[in-house]
């Protein structure tokens, strides 16, 4: 642990800290890695660097022993923000800039704290269209290993809460700070018209766009939006939740759509009508992406697969399928999954998968305790 004396014991009030915020998979990264390309400006791929202050003045206070909600005297809480202001000089120094930034999408929740912390603090808030953001996180936390916490996913009505309370408490709280601390910017902007959007965000910092960001602007992508990734059964979470939809409102962007029309059900599948219906089963979600793979979507069959494994009742079928495209990343969520299930398809579908992923044949074979047919 580090000593005291190899703080500097100063009021920390005149530093100039940026926090970058917003709901996950609202394009925090994407703005973070922009931002760095700034010759000098560096934003740290969540440091935590609240979390890093009072853990430092935890172990202060307590000696080395780290409690958690601990009372912190004020000489342990100067110590550790000059544990803050160090990890950022060496943040700095590692990239050669003069303008650190963190970036977490839970500073969110945390706008209060840090701004008792660092009052002179900006803070960016990067803003997205709720019914892409979950659709981004359903998908990401199957898909993504960082993600992946057990074999379930949230529901679909608790992730549109979710948003709704990242967005709302960073607005309510941020916007208190006025605008030379407090600046919002929409993910859609930054795609559509990256440099305008830029323009006001460098000159909030007191920088201005140069080429130096054009690595930056090269990094921006955009991807399916929410119309085409969501179904009926999906959207009903954002209909169905009033806060949801007034702060799409107030944000500017369209109403959830209501049902299709009666000219529109006609030309659906009988699948499709079921699941516009609310049906929300993996018979449904199965034979949707039959419908994508007969029409060369695997993308799209994917993504209905996983919607049918993490629904709440057996998807034994959609699992074995998942598991047959053993180079899709969502096929680990399948294989979580599918060893619940009995049976010689699922043991095969499993010994399978782990071999087209890289296990030797015979680990394979004693794992599942399986044999090859004859």
């Amino acid at each position: 642990m580090l000593s005291r004396e190899q703080f500097e014991f100063s009021s920390l009030s005149g530093d100039q800290w940026l926090f970058v915020m917003g709901s996950p998979r609202s394009g925090t990264s994407l703005l973070r890695r922009v931002l760095s390309h700034h010759r000098s400006l560096y934003v740290s791929p969540e440091l935590r660097i609240l979390e890093l202050v009072k853990i430092a003045s935890i172990l202060v206070a307590r000696n080395g022993e780290l409690v958690v909600n601990a009372d912190i005297d004020p000489t342990s809480m100067a110590i550790g923000l000059s544990f803050g202001r160090f990890v950022r000089k060496q943040q700095l120094q590692s990239y050669g800039k003069t303008h650190y930034g963190d970036k977490y999408p839970p500073y969110c929740h945390s706008v209060v704290e840090l701004n008792a912390l660092y009052p002179k603090a900006r803070f960016i808030h990067i803003i997205r269209d709720g019914r892409d953001v979950v659709a981004s996180l359903a998908r990401t936390r199957v898909a993504n290993r960082g993600w992946r916490r057990s074999s379930s996913v949230p529901p679909m009505s608790q992730l549109v809460s979710d948003w709704v309370s990242f967005v709302t408490n960073a607005r309510t709280v941020g916007k208190s700070l006025g605008p030379d601390r407090y600046l919002e910017l929409k993910y859609e902007d930054l795609l559509r018209q990256p440099e305008a959007t830029l323009r006001p965000v460098f000159a909030f910092l007191g920088e201005s766009v140069e080429s130096d960001i054009s690595g930056g602007l090269g990094e921006i992508r955009s991807g399916k939006s929410w119309r085409e990734t969501l179904s009926q059964a999906d959207l009903s979470a954002f209909r169905e939740n009033i806060e949801a939809e007034e702060l799409l409102k107030s944000l500017g962007y369209p109403a959830t759509p209501g049902e299709p029309s009666e000219s529109e059900d006609e030309r659906q599948s009988q699948a499709h009508k079921r699941a516009d219906l609310g049906e929300d089963s993996p018979s449904v979600w199965e034979a949707l992406a039959d419908e994508a793979l007969a029409i060369g979507d695997e993308r799209m069959a994917i993504d209905r697969l996983v919607r049918a494994i993490r629904g709440s009742d057996t998807a034994q079928g959609a699992c074995l399928k998942l598991l047959g495209m053993p180079h899709a990343p969502e096929s680990v969520f399948a294989a979580m999954n599918a060893v619940t299930f009995s049976g010689v398809d699922s043991q095969f579908a499993l010994a399978s998968w782990t071999r087209a992923r890289g296990l030797d044949d015979r680990a394979s074979q004693a794992l599942f305790s399986i044999l090859e047919p004859a």
